[in-house]
C-alpha cells in the first residue's frame, strides 16, 4: 500500500532538509515541495493566516513511522502537521520504478 504523507512550513530550507533525508534514506523515491501557499487556521485560540510551503511524500505503508520521526527531527514547529492519503499507481513503469 501506498501513503502520501503532507507536512507544511514557514521554511523552505527545513521542507527541503526532511526531502533530501528522507530520500538518502530510501524511505521515499520522491517528495514535491509546493512553494507559497496561504494557510489559515486557529493557534492558542486566535485566528492565523501564515505564508507556508507545502512537503508531498510519497512512501511505502511501512516506512510511515520512520518517516514521523525524521520530520519530527528536522521541523521547526512546536506542533508539525503530519497527515496522509492513501493512493494507487496506476502507471506500471512509475510503479516498477518507485517500488525499487
Amino acid at each position: 500500500m501506498y501513503k502520501i504523507l503532507i507536512t507544511s512550513s514557514d521554511k523552505h530550507d527545513v521542507l527541503r532538509r526532511i526531502s533530501l533525508d528522507l530520500i538518502n534514506q530510501k524511505l521515499s523515491p520522491c517528495t514535491h515541495i509546493i512553494k507559497n501557499i496561504e494557510s489559515f487556521y486557529l493557534w492558542n485560540g486566535t485566528l492565523t493566516n501564515d505564508n507556508e510551503n507545502l512537503l508531498l511524500i510519497k512512501s511505502h505503508v511501512e516506512d510511515i513511522p520512520l518517516i514521523e520521526n525524521i520530520i519530527i527531527k528536522h521541523h521547526n514547529y512546536e506542533n508539525p502537521e503530519i497527515i496522509s492519503h492513501e493512493f494507487n499507481v496506476i502507471s506500471k513503469q512509475y510503479k516498477k520504478w518507485f517500488d525499487g
